[in-house]
């Protein structure tokens, strides 16, 4: 249990520094994916906050229908998913491209290793299926998303967490979508795989997380630091990690979002009232 704790933190700490990193050397440049015509940047609404929320839960149960029905249909589950992987991998990539550049002074020749490393990372889940691989293709999508999504306002990330959690609930235990998934034949690769051997690579798995539950965490520790209070929220999360194995012990089946997001809210509130700060809804 310590030992799945321990990759787990490790794994979010890695992605969250890195990601928070890029914002931090890029100002301007995240926010893509944070809608700002619903006021996120600006002012807003709880209105606007709860229309986002409602899509937020609503393009999550659409996707996990159609990924449902994909993977069905191998050959195009696979293509879907290592186009969005290769296509995440160009963009990790490039984010340390001039670092790279450093390395390799020929541009053209620097070039095609960056597209052959991003191919490499993209589809080394598919090509060669083992926990390493996996989690790579997972680092790189929460890395990815973090970078475009960044800090966002309290509301959205309070209505955002409730929509997921809606989302998880339903789909681990009243659907059974998410489970159906994870039970498959062939595994997306937005799973965080845990070995029982972490020196071997085909070491059997021992807990599995989806990307998506370390992704809830990361908003909140990104959203906290505009406070410097993501200290406090980064334990919320690391409690709410320990938790989420812990909970599998007594129920076999579980949402793992709602004990990590959970304790993640709890933290940011009581660090937020410690702190004496106005919150900015």
């Amino acid at each position: 249990m310590f030992y799945t704790f321990a990759f787990l933190f490790i794994f979010a700490l890695a992605a969250y520094v890195l990601s928070i990193r890029y914002i931090e050397q890029h100002p301007g440049e995240s926010g893509m994916l944070t809608f700002p015509k619903f006021g996120i940047e600006g002012e807003s609404s709880w209105k606007g906050a709860a229309t986002f929320g409602i899509l937020l839960l609503i393009v999550l149960i659409v996707g996990v229908v159609i990924m449902t029905v994909l993977t069905k249909i191998v050959s195009l589950f696979n293509a879907f998913f290592a186009l969005m992987m290769i296509s995440m991998s160009l963009l990790f990539v490039s984010d340390y491209s001039n670092s790279m550049a450093k390395l390799v002074r020929h541009r053209t020749f620097g070039l095609i290793i960056q597209i052959g490393l991003a191919l490499f990372l993209g589809l080394g889940w598919l090509i060669a299926p083992s926990w390493p691989t996996y989690d790579v293709a997972a680092f790189i999508a929460i890395y990815v998303i973090l970078r475009n999504i960044g800090p966002v306002r309290l509301r959205y990330l309070l209505l955002g967490f409730a929509g997921i959690m809606i989302y998880d609930v339903w789909g681990v235990l009243g659907s059974g979508l998410i489970s159906g998934i994870v039970m498959g034949k062939t595994l997306p690769p937005l799973l965080i795989l845990v070995p029982d051997n972490l020196f071997s690579v085909k070491s059997q798995v021992s807990y599995l997380l989806g990307a998506g539950d370390l992704l809830v965490g990361g908003i909140a520790v990104m959203t906290a630091r505009k406070y410097h209070i993501e200290k406090y929220v980064f334990l919320g999360f690391a409690v709410g990690l320990f938790l989420a194995p812990v909970v599998t012990m007594f129920i076999r089946v579980v949402p793992a979002t709602v004990p990590i997001a959970i304790p993640v809210l709890i933290a940011f509130l009581i660090a937020m009232r410690i702190k004496k700060i106005s919150p900015e809804w």
